[in-house]
């Protein structure tokens, strides 16, 4: 396992987030295909697709990833699903 990202500096940066603010760090975890991401998507962005998801039974979130909502102050981590 690896980090794609360099530091935290650059998380921040490609997040668009300041620094220098206290954010709510929210994720999701459970199995492949129970909708996570649509679930992030539909509570924390308007239904827009932040987090790819897809109808079909296959996974499409490899990894861990991660958007800043400015609205509600947060890091959502969306993650690949289990099992």
């Amino acid at each position: 396992m690896y980090l794609q990202i360099k530091d935290e500096v650059e998380f921040l940066s490609l997040l668009h987030c300041d620094g220098s603010q206290t954010v709510k760090v929210i994720s999701i975890f459970g199995n492949t295909g129970d909708g996570k991401s649509h679930t992030l998507n539909h509570a924390f962005f308007g239904g827009r697709e932040v987090f790819k998801t897809s109808a079909a039974p296959r996974s499409c979130t490899a990894g861990v990833w991660a958007a800043f909502d400015p609205v509600h102050n947060a890091v959502i981590f969306d993650t690949e699903g289990l099992l």
